[in-house]
């Protein structure tokens, strides 16, 4: 069975080997999510290279090779094993566990640590559909219909709800530095509805006094 888990990787070492399409994707990726990425592969395309380019990663434009990668995996948090050469894919698998890298295989997911999730972004919010490797494919396009229809769900704009967990996360850390455990919400109970009408309207002070209230009753 797996887990999703939300993973801070700000200023931690990871490693892409391929730079093909999905070499790529996952590069960028880690880029915005602000590791220290090193790509390894004989060939790059426009996006790896202008990453590489204006610092934003580092490259080595050479072959995967063990005592190459024994070098870039020192120190590493995870790599990316996504050559089209599954006997690369293996060998990046065998060096990563031997330094203790958790490992994303791009070929073969149940054979690595880790899979890639597809997230949908609002503001502070993210969303995550996984199929666990199985069919990326599948993930995207439930991704796709959650983006189209997550505003209308919710009832929420991207602001308002950025405003939503300001408001929440406040009253949480008043809460905790009182010594007491934030109760658990029904955001689906009429009490709520008050709470989010007035974050909808931009009443959001408002908004944070009425689930102070409710926390305190």
């Amino acid at each position: 069975m797996s887990l999703v888990l939300s993973w801070d990787l700000s200023g931690r070492t990871c490693v892409v080997v391929g730079g093909g399409p999905v070499g790529t994707r996952r590069a960028r990726d880690l880029v915005a999510a602000g590791a220290r990425v090193t790509v390894v592969a004989p060939e790059v395309g426009e996006t790896l290279a202008a990453l590489a380019g204006s610092g934003d990663l580092d490259l080595e434009q050479v072959p995967a090779t063990p005592e190459l990668l024994d070098r870039v995996l020192a120190g590493a948090a995870l790599v990316v094993a996504a050559t089209d050469d599954p006997q690369v894919n293996q060998l990046v698998s065998e060096v990563a566990r031997q330094h203790g890298v958790l490992v994303n295989r791009a070929d073969d997911a149940p054979a690595g640590d880790v899979t890639w999730t597809t997230a949908v972004h609002r503001g502070p919010v993210r969303v995550s559909v996984s199929t666990a490797g199985q069919a990326p494919a599948v993930a995207r396009f439930v991704a796709q219909q959650l983006d189209d229809h997550l505003d209308g769900v919710l009832g929420l704009d991207e602001d308002q709800l950025a405003a939503l967990v300001t408001v929440v996360a406040e009253v949480r850390r008043s809460l905790r530095d009182d010594g007491r455990s934030p109760a658990p919400v029904d955001w689906r109970s009429e009490q709520a509805a008050t709470i989010l009408e007035a974050v909808r309207s931009g009443r959001a002070a408002e908004a944070k006094e009425r689930l102070q209230a409710w926390q305190s009753s």
